[in-house]
């Protein structure tokens, strides 16, 4: 038997993400590598993940994937290629 939905209210999570869209064979390539990517760039800007790893589907189609790997994090993330300028 299912529950009666309800709506939950939280807070916004700040998060450091990687989106891909991808042919859907490629999905078992891409998930390892791309969670192990995110928690180095956020290893590497000394925030460090403040929370689990996670996927995000935006779409699921028979031969794509769109989807979203992420952790949340404590304060924001430069884009690549651009200077820190709070550890300056």
């Amino acid at each position: 038997m299912l529950d009666t939905p309800f709506i939950t209210r939280t807070d916004p999570v700040r998060a450091a993400v990687i989106r891909f869209d991808i042919p859907r064979a490629e999905i078992v390539h891409v998930m390892g590598p791309g969670m192990a990517d995110v928690l180095a760039t956020v290893a590497a800007q000394g925030i460090g993940p403040a929370g689990r790893v996670y996927a995000h589907h935006f779409r699921m189609q028979p031969e794509r994937f769109d989807v979203e790997i992420g952790v949340p994090v404590s304060a924001p993330i430069p884009p690549p290629g651009a200077r820190n300028l709070t550890k300056l």
